[in-house]
């Protein structure tokens, strides 16, 4: 006695195709828009989300070659297929009905080709009108290199084809990412991969200046070479990619290699979990280790997360940081080349903005960077710290006149203002800023902290005051003093949370009265 299977049957253009009715999970109305993929392969429509998930749109009338025998219309649904954990969304014309057939009167397809290669395994006759319906073969469609598959964090290792996806997926910690733009490429790394970003850098020509290396630049007293990102991708030239025109230089370490590419801008920094990057196919891509996949941003505009140490690990990028640290050396003291060799350094991420002054504020500390809301709920008066109450992907976020805080007239906002979203024990708080600066790296060796001036909760102090400390760093003969607002502190304290416990780098920090 023959089994029976059930399966969904889907419109497609002239023909019906079914899949087993365990892969179909829904079919949902076409949305309104797609947000396109960088580098996308043939077939790839883009990516929708559907109740808080990404998913990816594939073309299934292009992927069976059906585009090509005759006129297709713009696909009205969208089925939901699922495997393993994975997802993907495949562009059809309706769901046609449910069915059960017996698994004897399936007829085998490409019998002369490895049945896991086809992605129709079978046919059978509809019991209405006798027309062909064609099976999908659905672990052969996942398998596919060309076919990105969304996978949630929990679930990806585990895959078989785990190679095409993002490795920093594996974990779920949250991150913060550096956006920029280059040659018409949108682009991102984790912030703690970049150094420091340059700006205006001075490129000093070299004789052997080519495609991928625009010549060096100097960086402390050692000579860096300053390099084109598309080439360094392997990626097609985008324009005249002139290093005139580029006005941002990010600098990126690894223990080989030191090296600056030369970018039209950095755009903002965001927050995500690792879990939440996109898989993306390295099919046309002539150095895919060098993507780990896609990021979206508030706006789902689509980034590329590019690997920090594929790049730094290219053979010509070690040879050229090689070539120009013999050069370095050959003008450096040997006093000098000891104590940059001997001295420990700490690094740390600090975001530059301006609310009625310049001040700085420890990167970790702030979940999101977005720009002030013209639709909110507005609840203060005039004069009010509290500007109001907004939704932002699903928590509500109290928005704060950091100006007001500071004992500033109250003042209008516009769409051009931006608010840091910084989370405090159950609250989320947005500070209202007038902009943002850069974002600066600050060094530190062991033997030379940086000191630290703090009110210490005198009485009286505002709230701002308590949460502002005065750092001094950098050596004796070129110290420099930055005004860096903590806040976790601010956020704790208007929630009335108790104080977190000072970290012990924060204690070694030796206390110095106010300068005049």
């Amino acid at each position: 006695m023959s089994s029976k299977q059930t399966y969904g049957v889907l419109q497609l253009g002239g023909i019906e195709v079914a899949l087993p009715i365990a892969s179909l999970r829904e079919v949902v109305d076409f949305p309104a828009t797609l947000t396109p993929q960088p580098l996308a392969p043939e077939g790839m429509l883009g990516n929708f989300s559907l109740r808080g998930a990404i998913v990816p749109v594939i073309d299934l009338h292009r992927l069976l070659s059906l585009s090509h025998h005759e006129p297709v219309a713009a696909p009205k649904r969208i089925a939901i297929v699922v495997r393993d954990g994975g997802r993907i969304g495949l562009a059809v014309d309706e769901i046609s009905h449910v069915l059960s057939v017996d698994e004897c009167k399936v007829e085998r397809l490409g019998a002369n080709s490895a049945p896991h290669h086809s992605l129709l395994r079978g046919m059978f006759l509809s019991d209405e009108n006798e027309r062909p319906v064609y099976i999908l073969n659905v672990p052969a469609l996942f398998s596919r290199p060309d076919v990105l598959v969304a996978y949630p964090s929990e679930k990806i290792g585990k895959q078989k084809h785990a190679t095409h996806l993002p490795k920093s997926a594996m974990r779920g910690q949250l991150k913060h990412y550096l956006l920029f733009s280059c040659d018409g490429l949108y682009c991102c790394f984790p912030a703690a991969s970049v150094l420091h970003i340059v700006e205006q850098p001075t490129i000093e020509a070299a004789p052997l200046s080519n495609q991928l290396y625009y010549g060096f630049f100097t960086y402390r007293g050692s000579m860096v070479p300053a390099l084109n990102l598309r080439a360094l991708l392997g990626l097609s030239r985008h324009g005249d990619e002139k290093a005139d025109g580029k006005t941002q230089l990010l600098l990126l370490e690894s223990p080989h290699s030191r090296i600056g590419l030369l970018i039209d801008g950095v755009i903002g920094i965001i927050q995500r979990h690792e879990g939440n990057t996109m898989p993306m196919s390295g099919v046309g891509l002539k150095r895919p280790e060098m993507f780990h996949g896609i990021l979206n941003d508030t706006s789902q505009k689509e980034y590329l997360l590019l690997d920090h140490d594929a790049l730094l690990n290219r053979e010509e990028v070690r040879s050229l940081t090689k070539a120009h640290n013999a050069e370095s050396a050959q003008h450096m003291t040997p006093a000098t080349s000891k104590a940059l060799v001997c001295k420990s350094y700490k690094r740390r991420a600090y975001l530059v903005f301006h609310s009625c002054s310049k001040l700085y504020a420890a990167l970790d500390d702030i979940v999101e960077i977005i720009s002030m809301p013209t639709d909110f709920i507005r609840i203060g008066e005039s004069g009010d710290m509290l500007v109001g109450m907004t939704d932002h992907r699903g928590r509500i976020v109290s928005l704060i006149d950091l100006g007001m805080l500071q004992d500033h007239p109250a003042r209008s906002f516009t769409s051009n203002h931006k608010v840091l979203l910084v989370q405090s024990c159950q609250a989320t708080f947005g500070f209202i800023v007038e902009s943002i600066d850069a974002m600066e790296f600050i060094e530190t060796s062991w033997d030379n902290p940086p000191m630290r001036w703090n009110p210490l909760n005198q009485d009286g102090d505002s709230l701002f005051k308590r949460a502002k400390h005065l750092y001094l760093v950098g050596a004796t003969s070129r110290r420099r003093s930055l005004a860096i607002l903590d806040f976790k502190a601010l956020a704790r304290e208007l929630e009335n949370c108790p104080p977190l416990a000072e970290p012990p780098e924060q204690r070694l920090l030796l206390s110095l009265p106010e300068p005049a």
